[in-house]
């Protein structure tokens, strides 16, 4: 199943911490994992296409992320890609 959405934000960080939070909401509000995403640069955000598992097909290994902590985000290109750093709280 695929699921799509837009999210927007002022800086890379902020649509970072926009995109986690999708995922925690889908995880939290229909019990689906991403298992890809395809990322679209939007004016001012990104539009997303995820493929979407049942969650109970995986195994909980820690426990389930709630929320994205605003401390310390940062998504910036690298060498090799794109680069992120995020905290989630629990």
């Amino acid at each position: 199943m695929t699921r799509e959405c837009a999210v927007s934000a002022v800086d890379t960080g902020l649509l970072l911490a926009a995109v986690l939070e999708e995922v925690i909401y889908r995880m939290d509000a229909s019990s689906e994992l991403p298992v890809g995403v395809a990322v679209t640069p939007t004016p001012g955000g990104v539009g997303l296409r995820f493929t979407m598992a049942d969650s109970s097909a995986a195994t909980e290994i820690g426990a389930v992320p709630r929320a994205v902590s605003l401390h310390g985000l940062a998504l910036a290109p690298g060498a090799h890609g794109w680069a992120c750093r995020s905290a989630l709280d629990v």
